[in-house]
């Protein structure tokens, strides 16, 4: 057993908290200003228990995917990722909130297999709270999957603290179970749940290529993210449920591609 497999163990899930949000916008903002904190304080005790022993600068993947008693299917990633010659954790954690704000434009442009749009209007950060309403098609047998997402940010700054550990930035994601304003259509899509975390921080790593006893900074970034398909309330062909499988992990997997690509662009 892996020391991931058995952090998995010992850490179980991230406790789960219901999120409904009615059509006031006052009512809205204050549901979840309130639960922001606690976000937070969860996702950080929750990373911490997945990676304990486990070394940052070295890079991991794990996945598992697996369909449940109810007939829903759902995957778990796990990866811890590291950034060279970047000039901060700041400057990763910017590009991560970009990706998300604009997930709908990335994807379609990276995917040939979706066709993803956004149908929520207030998708800008507002005090570190993003709300992302997401609608795809898949472009073989055309089926809708739909994804109402919260996102929590923030990124914190300490002067006392050593250079290369200074900042780091965290955001929780978690899905909306009813959304007044944007509710789910189970007879026409098939919802999908999104519940992740994501830490982007400095670590000091011995440059083994130079003669310099100095540290080289490196920034790390550890994902943690839960997808799970909901078996729809229609009728579906065998077919068309393999692809909305296939297709539910591409909007988080395409993170990477696109923030390296925002690291270093073509010429």
């Amino acid at each position: 057993m892996s020391d991931y497999t058995l952090c998995n163990v010992q850490a179980g899930a991230p406790l789960q908290e219901k999120i409904f949000l009615k059509k006031d916008p006052a009512s809205r903002y204050e549901t979840l200003q309130a639960m922001k904190a606690g976000k937070f304080k969860t996702a950080e005790n929750f990373l911490r228990a997945r990676r304990s022993n486990l070394d940052p600068s070295k890079s991991l993947t794990e996945n598992r995917r697996y369909e449940t008693e109810s007939g829903n299917f759902t995957s778990a990633h796990f990866s811890i990722t590291q950034f060279e010659g970047v000039r901060s954790a700041k400057q990763i954690f910017d590009l991560v909130i970009f990706y998300f704000n604009n997930m709908e434009i990335s994807v379609s442009e990276k995917l040939d297999s979706l066709v993803t749009v956004r149908e929520n209007d207030d998708d800008s950060t507002i005090e570190g709270i993003t709300q992302n309403c997401l609608v795809s098609r898949t472009t073989k047998t055309g089926k809708k999957m739909e994804s109402k997402t919260i996102m929590f940010s923030s990124y914190c700054e300490r002067d006392d603290m050593p250079a290369a550990d200074r900042g780091y930035g965290i955001v929780a994601s978690e899905f909306i179970d009813n959304d007044e304003c944007y509710p789910y259509h189970p007879n026409e899509r098939v919802r999908k749940d999104v519940s992740g975390v994501i830490e982007v921080r400095a670590f000091n790593r011995q440059d083994r290529h130079s003669a310099s006893a100095d540290d080289d900074i490196v920034v790390v970034m550890t994902r943690w993210v839960q997808n799970t398909l909901h078996r729809p309330a229609f009728p579906m062909e065998a077919e068309g449920w393999r692809e909305l499988r296939h297709s539910m992990d591409t909007w988080g997997l395409s993170l990477h591609r696109t923030l390296l690509e925002s690291l270093h662009p073509q010429s």
